[in-house]
């Protein structure tokens, strides 16, 4: 599904489903700001060498993120542009004149509902312009926003914690001792706010890390399989299978094809 709606203030298009082209080149339109907002799936993006995940926000600003490739057999994200006229409501931004910014995205459920349905709510416009408004202007203020509240600071803090051990061996227990947590309260801030549990998150990380190192790299599956602590690397391939639709092997052969940097 592509819904495409523009507005004075905004470009914003919604990508979904099983149907979307695996590969293409990425929206990029200089001298303006570009929000992507992802619910479902992962995209790798060639320039920016990294995977965009679902639960992300994704800022760009003269950055082109060049050709992407969609990983994962449903994606469905919102990709919002925002226009002269937008910009000059808010006043001068002091981004950088090339920028580009991913971050967790920790934005209210009445906001992810209505970009979901954006078609059919005349609503879109204030919703934006509100929603847009606040990140960009948080952002511009300071160098972290999740310092504005005590709950997101952890969270983010937790967050990167496991990503800087991914390849340390990182367990549930790790984080609840790192940060004096006990098993329930860990559990209940990561259903909260990721829906899924700890062990849930750490191992969709992984399966990420994974996913990068068979795009960049070539490294065996078996010394993946060794460098991220998987149980065996017939656990590894059954999980992997079950987020990329693909075994490691194939998805390496697959993903691959001209991708070249």
């Amino acid at each position: 599904m592509y819904l495409k709606r523009d507005s004075e203030f905004f470009t914003i298009v919604r990508v979904s489903g099983k149907d979307v082209p695996e590969k293409s080149f990425s929206y990029f339109k200089e001298n303006s700001i570009t929000i992507r907002i992802n619910f479902t799936g992962e995209v790798f993006y060639e320039n920016l060498r990294d995977i965009f995940s679902e639960g992300e926000i994704l800022i760009n600003k003269n950055y082109n993120l060049g050709e992407y490739r969609i990983l994962t057999p449903n994606i469905d994200y919102v990709l919002i542009n925002l226009k002269e006229s937008f910009l000059k409501i808010l006043g001068e931004i002091n981004f950088k004149e090339e920028y580009i910014n991913k971050l967790p995205w920790f934005l209210s459920r009445k906001y992810l509902d209505i970009l979901k349905d954006f078609k059919n709510c005349h609503l879109i416009d204030l919703v934006l312009l509100k929603m847009v408004g606040e990140l960009l202007l948080e952002l511009d203020q300071r160098s972290d926003f999740f310092n504005l509240d005590e709950h997101l600071k952890l969270l983010r803090d937790m967050e990167k914690y496991i990503l800087e051990n991914i390849e340390n061996k990182i367990t549930v227990h790790k984080v609840e001792k790192k940060f004096l947590l006990n098993k329930n309260s860990v559990v209940r801030i990561f259903l909260d706010n990721f829906n899924m549990y700890p062990s849930e998150y750490i191992l969709n990380k992984k399966l990420e890390t994974v996913a990068k190192k068979l795009l960049l790299g070539e490294e065996r599956v078996l010394d993946i399989s060794v460098d991220l602590d998987f149980s065996s690397p017939s656990f590894l391939a059954r999980a992997f299978k079950d987020k990329y639709g693909l075994t490691p092997l194939h998805f390496r052969k697959r993903k691959r094809i001209s991708i070249a940097f």
